[in-house]
């Protein structure tokens, strides 16, 4: 019995003058009916509005990391929200000269900084002032903090002045700029005198080194669930000089780098962190979501799509081409019982190694496809699945994903000449 369906088509265009047309799960007397966008100019990619359509919701899933043996980078980042206590300050470049504090910045797993250094001016004589608040991820699981230490590239410029260095567990939905103490490192001083102090010529930087035996912890160095690492490094002002002292920033060198490190403990059982970027996905901004959490992405972090009802294909804009590595990406949809194998038709994604600009990802809708719920949404889902670990050069950058395929290139002659079909 002839019956009106819906289905999608899955566009095939070659470098010859004909589009075909594939319409699945038809039988004998079906009528089909197709919209045709077309472009008088062959070769050209026509993007009618109508072909969207946006997902309910797009998710990263990425398996929490920063447990173990963890080092934090203090990088620049500027216009970052880090919650109640607002948001960071340090522009990225070379932050060099004199620069208002306390710099507010957050805390990444590789080194971003470059040649540069930090010099707050202002500082009141026989005060102690904070110079700099570096803010860590988000942790979902608590964690206990134990083997800190920290280092610094720094220079001070009276040889009675020292920095101290304090850690804490910060609330991003407290109060503003709420802190609980989780460890105290012993006051230092840093610099090398040379031939007295108070000159630029005086005191020559280094790396300045708080080791585990310098730090006092609080009960067990818990870091509460839904809470950020917060330090604090200060400077304790004795001297009468005024010359501003130097934080030195850099991606090598002894005495230029700004790093904490510390084994963090997980409290019960890792979660995982799924982040929505469902506006990002299906909104017209550029290069504005990763597909991957890094250079090297956690075995089973993934992407999820979801949507009320069945759909057979992906579009998406590309940014930022991946590049390199061995990492393997699996489709995978929910079969009622668990995640299985998509087998797709078609994917110009190629492991996230996606050329830039439009790319696709079509396949037959599978007949156990089931409802099932993430992160708390219910739909049909599928998934991209990082299965086999690997690292890339370069990590992809996209800028938008829809359902359906928004690209249609028909030069026929540059006019629709005829479509044909294979209904009877």
């Amino acid at each position: 019995m002839p019956a009106i369906r819906d289905f999608s088509y899955n566009y095939i265009s070659t470098a010859g003058t004909s589009l075909i047309c594939d319409a699945p799960e038809t039988v004998a007397g079906d009528l089909m009916l197709a919209a045709i966008a077309c472009k008088t100019a062959p070769n050209t990619v026509v993007a009618p509005a109508a072909a969207y359509a946006d997902f309910s919701k797009v998710y990263t899933y990425w398996p929490e990391t920063g447990f173990g043996a963890v080092t934090m980078y203090m990088n620049p980042s500027s216009g970052v929200s880090v919650g109640a206590a607002g948001s960071t300050n340090l522009p990225s470049g070379a932050p060099s000269g004199t620069t208002t504090f306390p710099i507010i910045t957050t805390g990444g797993t590789t080194n971003g900084n470059t040649a540069s250094y930090y010099a707050p001016a202002g500082l009141t004589n026989g005060a102690t002032t904070v110079i700099t608040r570096v803010f860590s991820k988000t942790y979902t699981t608590a964690t206990d903090l134990s083997a800190i230490t920290y280092s610094i590239g720094a220079r001070l410029y009276n040889a009675t002045d020292q920095w101290s260095v304090a850690i804490y567990s910060y609330d991003p939905a407290g109060a503003a700029n709420n802190k609980t103490l989780v460890a105290t490192g012993i006051a230092k001083f840093s610099g090398t005198i040379v031939a007295g102090a108070g000159t630029t010529s005086a005191i020559t930087q280094v790396q300045t080194q708080w080791l585990p035996a310098d730090f006092t912890i609080t009960g067990t160095g818990r870091i509460p669930a839904g809470n950020k690492i917060l330090v604090e490094l200060s400077i304790i002002r004795v001297g009468a000089t005024t010359t501003a002292p130097r934080i030195y920033f850099d991606t090598t060198g002894a005495t230029t780098s700004n790093t904490l490190t510390f084994t963090s403990t997980a409290v019960g059982t890792p979660g995982s962190e799924y982040l929505d970027v469902t506006t990002q996905a299906i909104n017209a901004t550029t290069a504005d979501w990763n597909p991957i959490s890094a250079l090297t992405p956690t075995l089973n972090e993934a992407m999820y799509f979801g949507r009320p009802s069945t759909w057979s294909n992906f579009a998406f804009t590309v940014s930022t081409a991946g590049a390199g590595g061995t990492a393997v990406a699996t489709w995978e949809y929910w079969n009622g019982t668990a995640w299985a194998t998509l087998t797709t038709l078609t994917d110009t994604t190629v492991n996230w190694r996606t050329p830039t600009g439009a790319q696709s990802a079509t396949w037959g809708i599978p007949g156990d496809w089931a409802t099932t719920t993430v992160n708390g949404v219910a739909g049909y889902w599928i998934r991209r699945r990082i299965s086999t670990v690997g690292t890339f050069t370069t990590r992809p950058v996209f800028s938008r994903v829809t359902q359906g395929l928004p690209v249609v290139w028909l030069p026929l002659l540059n006019a629709v000449n005829s479509i044909s079909s294979n209904i009877l």
